[in-house]
Formats: structure tokens, C-alpha cells, sequence
């Protein structure tokens, strides 16, 4: 005699697994048939995606003009010259930073932190010289360090105590 008490008898086993098979069985048949309802509630999605379909080729054809972005607002050449005069004084103040720091002039501005768009550097000797940038009307506008013009600290102005930014 064991000491492990039976715990089902084959009958019911037997009984239990073939409830269990016809169950699997049913849900599996239930998920291979769509629902009846489905195809009378979904009616509407085809129109409503069309619809939808020909608004959007519509609006992509020819924007209507609340959708359309304002354009951007231009500044006056005399503002584009006086930013062009401020790059190079603020990529010339860079140099001199440079100078002080290390004894020398850059090689060129990628040894420089900060570096301005649109400006060209050319060293004359190991103490002098020139930054170039366009005004907007196309010719060159140069910075020289052995004489820098007026117009360029005049920019400055403004700025804080002594002209730093």
C-alpha cells in the first residue's frame, strides 16, 4: 500500500480531458469565423477613408492660404551690413583672445572656439591680419587688425560695459 492517496480515478480523467479537448476545439472554430456583426458596423470606414483620402490630396494639390505659412520677414541691407560688421569684430576679439592666450595667431580659424559663418581669415605676419566677409550687396568687407576701421567697434555699442558682449 502507498502512502500517496489517489487522487482522481481514470474515469474522471479521462472525462476532464475530453471536456477540456471539446472546449479547444469550439473557441478555435469561434475564431475562425468573423463575427456576423462585423461587416454590417464597419459600413462607413471605406467612404469615411476616401473622404478623407481626397481631402488631403486636395489640401497637398493646392494649400489653402489659412494653411499656408506667412512668410518670413526680411531685414534691411543696412541691418545685413551691420551684422556682417559685427561677425568679423566678434571673430577678430576672438583672435586677439587667442593671441593673448597662447603668444601667437591661429594658422587658421579652426584652432578658434568660435568660428563665424562667411568669414575668411588671412594672416599676413605673426602680428597682423585681415578678416573678410561680404555686405549684401556682394563685395567684400575687410577687417584689418593693423587698422581696424571706425564703423567696426562703432558696432559694439551697446553691448555692455566697454563694448563686450
Amino acid at each position: 500500500m502507498s502512502d500517496v492517496p489517489e487522487v482522481s480515478r481514470a474515469e474522471e480523467r479521462e472525462r476532464l480531458l475530453a471536456e477540456t479537448l471539446a472546449h479547444a476545439t469550439a473557441r478555435e472554430e469561434a475564431f475562425r469565423e468573423p463575427p456576423v456583426e462585423a461587416g454590417r458596423a464597419s459600413w462607413w470606414k471605406v467612404p469615411l477613408a476616401l473622404l478623407i483620402l481626397l481631402a488631403a490630396g486636395w489640401m497637398a494639390a493646392s494649400p489653402p492660404s489659412w494653411l499656408a505659412p506667412a512668410t518670413a520677414p526680411t531685414l534691411p541691407p543696412g541691418e545685413l551690413e551691420r551684422g556682417a560688421r559685427a561677425a568679423l569684430y566678434l571673430q577678430a576679439r576672438e583672435i586677439d583672445a587667442y593671441r593673448r592666450l597662447r603668444g601667437r595667431l591661429p594658422d587658421s580659424l579652426e584652432e578658434l572656439p568660435a568660428r563665424f559663418d562667411g568669414v575668411r581669415y588671412v594672416r599676413s605676419d605673426n602680428r597682423v591680419y585681415q578678416l573678410i566677409g561680404t555686405r549684401p550687396d556682394g563685395s567684400s568687407l575687410v577687417y584689418d587688425s593693423a587698422h581696424p576701421a571706425p564703423g567696426f567697434a562703432a558696432v559694439s555699442q551697446g553691448w555692455g560695459e566697454g563694448g563686450r558682449p
